[in-house]
């Protein structure tokens, strides 16, 4: 996925909120992982987010943490950092709120289809490109960092929220080239399932059953919106209750 770049009234909102919940923010690892993490593997990845929890809570003054949380492959650091965390400090009880994960898993098998694009017009190739580029460098990322594995056991709450509805892909496209959903399916001669399955195919996992097979007792619930839009304050007014409800 593309990185969330804030505007600077944006980051000064996110630093006010940080500062007034005791919040500490990790940006998306897809904004840093080429500067950061390029030579490392998952494991070194939450080392070094367990070594800045460490100092930033004793910076703040703090000892405990009581809830990780994150969205997509956020949602997946922020339970692997949860279990490393929990090694260090047993004695805290913790939490993990997910926000749409769908678990990594390099060995598991994500089949897309046959799709030729070989024959489209250059300026409809060239946004399908630019999405075919954008999955295979998250793609590649998940690769490096040898994402695979089920999650380790974890003592705490563990809260999956899920989006309710699929992206549309044609849509995307759509809006770029500034032309309607029907002309670009037409012209790609395929539907917009396909398309999602050709793009995005590890959303194409039912999250919430793939998580029972590895915590029969997560709370699960659907979020409005699609796997973006879940993010949006309307969506998240739907869900945030049952989070704080379900962390009593």
């Amino acid at each position: 996925e593309k990185p969330f770049v804030p505007t600077y009234a944006q980051a000064r909102e996110l630093a006010e909120l940080a500062k007034e919940k005791d919040l500490l923010l990790i940006e998306a690892i897809t904004t840093h992982f080429k500067y950061v993490f390029m030579e490392d593997d998952i494991n070194n990845v939450i080392e070094f987010y367990d070594s800045l929890l460490d100092v930033q809570l004793m910076l703040a003054g703090f000892e405990e943490i009581q809830l990780f949380t994150g969205h997509c492959f956020g949602a997946d650091l922020s339970y692997r950092l949860a279990v490393r965390w929990q090694q260090d400090h047993p004695e805290q009880k913790l939490s993990v709120c997910m926000l749409d994960s769908f678990w990594v898993d390099n060995d598991r098998e994500l089949v897309r289809p046959d799709l030729d694009f070989s024959m489209l017009p250059a300026e409809l190739k060239e946004q399908v490109n630019d999405l075919d580029e954008d999955h295979l460098e998250v793609h590649n990322m998940y690769k490096q960092l040898n994402c695979c594995g089920k999650p380790e056991a974890l003592t705490g709450k563990v809260i999956l929220v899920s989006s309710a509805k699929k992206e549309s892909v044609a849509a995307e496209i759509a809006k770029k080239l500034g032309t309607t959903e029907e002309q670009v399916l037409q012209t790609l001669q395929t539907d917009d399932e396909q398309l999602r399955k050709y793009f995005i195919p590890q959303r194409e996992i039912d999250n919430v059953a793939l998580w029972k097979q590895y915590r029969d007792d997560v709370c699960a619930i659907k979020a409005d919106g699609d796997h973006m839009t879940m993010l949006h304050q309307e969506c998240v007014d739907s869900y945030v209750d049952f989070i704080f409800t379900s962390l009593e």
